[in-house]
């Protein structure tokens, strides 16, 4: 049952009629009952398999609670690590280690080992190596409440796209003695918001990017640059869609999710991109890879006499590279999600190594560093390196990637095809749609707002909120295509 089903909707009100629950133990029964329900509309083949799983890490949880004063517990730490990443990669990516092992054996090879691809496993895992991490530091007591650990885990509106939540935001509010604050009107705002930048732009974006990158030959230079533009702002909005959705469904109960989305492309630069894009994991990445290995890598270093004076340097550059490697991985076993991750490393480190020359450059220009000018082109020159990398994202093949970035440069202004549907309302919809989207975030980048949810919730009135609705009514392609982040 996807956000942007029909189903989903009639599924809102059954939402809101639970909140009239008043006992607290009750309301959390229920609450994972619409979770495993919400499981079983995607994979009820699975669910077995899910509650055996939910069942298994609850138990090494209290296990790890009780191994803290043991000489043994970093073993058991990074056994219990071991075990999440290799099960993951199990899930995941056996078809992509079987690829490998044949290219070099030279043989077709299939490794005798499958475990059952959980819907979301990526987020869970990546979820509790987070919730381990900090118990074994110390930072967070192991829950003990059984249903409060199955909620944490298996909490439908971060259960496919994320955010990734950590222990001490999410399991407080589940064993506070309070009754949980339902905001039906706040919640049901970001619902509809989020629905319309899904159901109206990024659905409707989603058949010109595909036909393009299918058959990019057939277009030409500027429909095909046009159509990797498009990509970005259907991605933007695909993602933008689901995440204000799931923080929405999630006010309604009562529950408040992590931020995950602060309209990312106003960025100025790839890491403050990153500090917008998929918050919840780009923090994970950096607090649990980038800082381990750049800690890691100066240490070493500055005990070497050679590499002493660059040891910061070294550990910026390879904790940027393998995190980003890392990230690329992450997304999926193809050879174009690993050069994407890669590519934006390429981007961060060379924006550290020239960081100083660019502002001797600025200055001796000139310019100011406030200048509205110079933050526009920021912005632009940061969505385009953006774009340029998304290439990668969308293609399902390397040599796929080089034929749009090919046609691309190759200035062919003949064209076999038309970008746009013999239904010429539809360039109308897309512009006017992401004008309308943009222009609440022109406001608030210029506001320095830090909580857009916030922003939202208390600029969409009731005329704007009708207007949405009938937008959706009218112009909403319902479950044309999957939240692309749902396959990860």
């Amino acid at each position: 049952m996807l956000f942007n089903s029909l189903e989903f909707l009639f599924f809102i009100p059954i939402l809101i009629l639970l909140t009239l629950v008043k006992n607290k133990s009750l309301y959390k029964l229920l609450i994972l009952f619409v979770s495993l329900f919400f499981y079983f509309a995607f994979q009820r083949q699975y669910l077995i398999y899910f509650a055996i799983f939910i069942l298994i890490s609850y138990f090494i949880s209290i296990i790890s609670g009780k191994l803290l004063n043991s000489k043994y517990k970093n073993y058991y730490y990074y056994g219990i690590i071991s075990f999440l990443i290799i099960f993951l990669i199990i899930s995941n990516y056996l078809p992509f280690l079987n690829g490998v092992i044949s290219i070099v054996n030279g043989t077709n090879y299939n490794i005798p080992i499958s475990f059952p691809s959980i819907l979301g496993i990526s987020y869970i895992v990546f979820q509790l190596i987070s919730y381990y991490t900090e118990i074994f530091r110390g930072n967070l007591a192991a829950e003990k409440n059984f249903i409060n650990f199955a909620i944490y885990i298996s909490y439908f509106p971060k259960l496919v796209s994320g955010p990734i939540e950590r222990g001490n935001n999410f399991l407080p509010q589940l064993s506070s003695a309070k009754q949980f604050n339902s905001e039906i009107y706040s919640g049901l705002k970001l619902i509809v918001w989020g629905l319309f930048a899904k159901v109206v732009i990024s659905d409707r974006l989603s058949p010109i990017v595909n036909n393009v990158f299918s058959n990019s030959g057939s277009y030409n230079s500027f429909q095909v640059l046009l159509a990797v533009l498009f990509f970005s702002f259907q991605l933007y909005f695909d993602f933008m869609g689901y995440s204000y959705m799931a923080v929405g469904v999630s006010k309604i109960l009562g529950i408040n999710l992590s931020n995950n989305f602060l309209i990312p492309f106003f960025s100025k630069s790839i890491t403050e991109f990153w500090k917008r894009w998929h918050i919840s994991f780009s923090s994970w990445l950096r607090d649990y890879i980038f800082l381990p290995i750049a800690y890691k890598v100066v240490r070493k270093a500055s005990t070497i006499k050679i590499t002493k004076s660059y040891s910061e340097k070294l550990s910026y550059l390879s904790g940027t590279f393998f995190t980003m490697l890392i990230c690329g991985i992450w997304h999926g076993p193809k050879m174009t999600f690993i050069i994407w991750g890669l590519i934006h490393a390429i981007f961060m480190i060379v924006s550290f190594l020239t960081k100083s020359r660019r502002k001797k450059l600025i200055k001796k220009i000139g310019i100011s560093n406030n200048s509205k000018y110079l933050s526009l082109f920021r912005i632009l020159f940061t969505f385009g390196l953006i774009s340029f990398a998304f290439i990668f994202f969308r293609s399902d093949t390397v040599n796929q990637a080089i034929d749009v970035i090919s046609k691309i440069f190759s200035f062919d202004f003949f064209t076999e095809k038309l970008l746009f549907p013999s239904n010429y309302i539809e360039p109308y919809i897309i512009v006017l749609g992401i004008l309308f989207v943009i222009s609440f975030e022109i406001i608030a980048h210029y506001q320095k707002i830090t909580d857009y949810a916030k922003y939202l919730i208390e600029n969409i009135n009731g005329f704007i909120f009708i207007l949405i609705i009938l937008s959706i009514i009218l112009f909403g392609k319902f479950g044309a295509t999957d939240f692309i982040y749902f396959n990860f």
